[in-house]
């Protein structure tokens, strides 16, 4: 029986040192580790991976409820253990989202869809990391 083709590709390129570029035929981002970094680190890359997938969901669900977003930010936060490997142990997303008929109740429920049922790159994630989802919402007049 032949190996199904993989719905998702990249390919990841050494440009020298920690640096390399992460690309597909969609696009290229450069995935850089150390204190003299001009990109984002691996780890960094994953948390906005995660905010990103979440964001997504949230806006399409937020449509399909019929409200309108004006602007939406995430800031990503992920605490690291000391000894190796140093996989997160506790993450937090808070929402910054505005909009003229958002409401906080519509807004919590579009982020724990995203969360609970939809995100595939929070599904992917480890069981036992810790996941905390802020949200504020400003209502524009």
């Amino acid at each position: 029986m032949a190996e199904p083709m993989p719905t998702n590709a990249t390919r990841l390129t050494w440009q020298g040192g920690h640096r390399f570029e992460a690309a597909n035929d969609h696009g290229s981002i450069l995935i850089w580790s150390g204190e003299d970094r001009g990109s984002l680190s691996p780890m960094e890359a994953m948390l906005s991976a995660m905010a990103g997938c979440m964001a997504i969901d949230v806006v399409d669900i937020l449509g399909k409820m019929r409200k309108s977003v004006t602007s939406y930010e995430v800031a990503c936060e992920g605490w690291r253990r000391d000894e190796l490997p140093r996989r997160f142990t506790r993450i937090r997303l808070t929402h910054r989202i505005s909009g003229p008929d958002l409401d906080a109740g519509s807004v919590s429920r579009a982020v724990d869809l995203s969360q609970t049922k939809y995100c595939s790159a929070m599904a992917s994630l480890d069981p036992a990391i810790a996941v905390e989802n802020v949200v504020t919402v400003q209502v524009l007049a």
